[in-house]
């Protein structure tokens, strides 16, 4: 049998790209109406967009669990709708990450481009433009080099960890919590 090739365009990721990237503005342009400084807005819509994606982690979390524990179907069309809805979390985690992600992302491109027209003005640099592409450069190489050590320690190993791992780990931290509760709830029922 011919089999139809894999389209590389994504058309879910986009419209998740296309839907996080108007959010994010959104959340600017509501926070210009409050402030008016950019400068204020973008890092208060950054602020705003990290709380906002917490909450909506948390709500997720918790109906998710409920509906887990609501269900009482047959085994084969709960592993099917499990299945179902581990996508449509994942795409919707996704969509959520790449907004926090861009929320951050200008909020930090704007701090860099007031750090540098501050420091511009303070000591009256003549060549602004080529000041601008040093110090660009200059703060980028001392992020990659605060950043970078821990991204490869602590982020990177994590990712390239399996799901079996990641549910072994998650099952002795439930197991971990479950013992710590239970050590608590002693020490506070013998005084």
């Amino acid at each position: 049998k011919d089999s139809m090739p894999v389209p590389t365009f994504n058309f879910r990721k986009a419209m998740a790209m296309s839907a996080g990237w108007c959010i994010e503005r959104s959340s600017k342009w509501l926070m210009v109406f409050y402030w008016n400084d950019s400068e204020v807005a973008q890092v208060s819509s950054a602020f705003f967009l990290s709380l906002l994606t917490v909450i909506f982690v948390l709500v997720t979390g918790v109906v998710a669990k409920k509906v887990a524990e609501n269900k009482k179907d047959k085994e084969a069309e709960k592993r099917l709708e499990g299945r179902v809805k581990d996508r449509i979390v994942t795409r919707l985690l996704e969509s959520v990450a790449i907004l926090v992600g861009l929320g951050w992302d200008h909020a930090f491109e704007v701090c860099q481009d007031t750090l540098i027209d501050t420091y511009d003005k303070t000591y009256k640099i003549k060549n602004l433009v080529e000041f601008h592409a040093i110090a660009k450069g200059l703060m980028a190489v001392i992020l990659i080099t605060v950043v970078a050590p821990g991204w490869v320690w602590y982020i990177l190993p994590a990712a390239h960890k399996g799901v079996d791992k990641h549910e072994a780990l998650i099952k002795k931290t439930n197991q971990q919590n479950k013992e710590f509760d239970q050590k608590a709830s002693k020490q506070n029922s013998h005084p």
